[in-house]
Formats: structure tokens, sequence, C-alpha cells
């Protein structure tokens, strides 16, 4: 994905340019949320609100490189975020190994 105009990105995303604006136009009323730079009266869009936006919408990237094959964008996993997925997966480990005692004690 480049920077694309207002109406080329409507067209990747195979929505209709005023549809696009009116979505837009909401996030700036309801969150403040602003997309977009306007040079020489056209509107432009990064590459980052174009992602921001395709979230916004539940649109899947066009552009592979950003996601996964179902052009979602994953989170970084830092090492802080995986010790806490692992203890997390020890926590449900211990549980199911209780529930699995408890199950043999009910049926004796």
């Amino acid at each position: 994905m480049s920077s694309k105009t207002l109406k080329e990105f409507a067209q990747v995303i195979k929505l209709d340019k005023k549809k696009l604006e009116d979505k837009l136009r909401y996030q700036k009323k309801v969150y403040g949320r602003e997309f977009g730079t306007i040079s020489a009266g056209i509107k432009y869009l990064s590459e980052e609100e174009q992602i921001a936006i395709c979230q916004l919408l539940n649109i899947p990237i066009i552009n592979k490189s950003f996601g996964d094959e179902f052009g979602t964008i994953q989170k970084p996993k830092t090492e802080e975020n995986i010790a806490i997925l692992q203890e997390r997966n020890q926590e449900l480990k211990n549980q199911l190994s209780d529930i699995k005692a408890d199950k043999i004690y009910l049926t004796c």
C-alpha cells in the first residue's frame, strides 16, 4: 500500500466513495479522529491511515505484507506477553487436572 486518494482507496476496498466519506465524517464527529491530508483539494490517505480504516470497518487488509494470510494485523509478541501467556497456560493445565481428578472422585 502507498498513499492513495480517498477515491482510489474506496475502489480498493470496494466501497462507494460517498459511504467512505460518511464513515470518516462519523469518526471525526463522534471520536474526533480525522483521517487524511488535503492537498490541492484532494484528500490523501497514508498507509497507516488506510490500515486503521480497514481495522475500523473490519475489512481485510489488501496487502499481505501488513498481516497474515487473512489480512489481519497481529500485535507484536514481547517477552512479557509470552510470559503472561505461559502463566495462563499453566493455570489452565492445573484447572484441567483438578477437573479430571474431581470427575474421577465423583464417578466412584
